[in-house]
């Protein structure tokens, strides 16, 4: 080494570098080499371990599809809707009603007709009859047993989709469905 030239500069890297290939260890040297890289690096790494841990938790949790994150149930003066929040296109999802007892001897229910120009309707349980009304679609339920009504449909776009579903001449709320692809 030559006087005019500080420690630690590329020569003495270099020197100890070649003394490392010499022992057998050139990938300890090469990692003293350019440690401030290699710190860079191993935090790049930590922030990639932290952001796939939470893509995972999120996705367990039914921000992407079902799970707890996802099912929702709210009421509005007895009517009880649950459903999926998080949905997927193609796939089948249930809503839950549970409606107040009717007054008469018959039960309608009620759906924007919206609703259906972005999903189809599969299955309904228990059987209903089922009747346009202007911007409505309504199913008629025999009082007898209908205070628990499943609705099973089937999204056909992606998008939000958000309607009304109530009880008529009664309780009515609002439901949001996200829809992914």
């Amino acid at each position: 080494m030559r006087a005019e030239e500080p420690a630690g500069t590329a020569r003495d890297d270099d020197a100890e570098v070649a003394a490392a290939l010499r022992e057998g260890n050139a990938g300890c040297a090469a990692l003293h080499r350019d440690l401030p890289f290699q710190r860079r690096t191993w935090a790049i790494q930590r922030v990639g371990w932290v952001g796939s841990a939470l893509l995972l938790a999120v996705a367990g949790g039914g921000w992407f599809g079902e799970g707890p994150v996802s099912r929702v149930c709210q009421e509005e003066r007895g009517l009880r809707v649950c459903y999926e929040r998080y949905c997927r296109v193609s796939t089948e999802t249930l809503l839950e009603l549970s409606v107040p007892p009717p007054a008469g001897d018959e039960l309608v229910v009620w759906f924007e007709e919206r609703a259906f120009a972005a999903m189809s309707l599969r299955a309904l349980i228990p059987d209903a009859r089922q009747e346009s009304a202007p911007g409505r679609v309504r199913f008629s339920f025999p009082a007898a047993g209908a205070a628990r009504i499943r609705v099973c449909v089937r999204h056909e776009e992606a998008g939000t989709v958000t309607y009304r579903v109530g009880v008529e001449g009664g309780p009515e709320t609002t439901i949001r469905h996200t829809v992914y692809p």
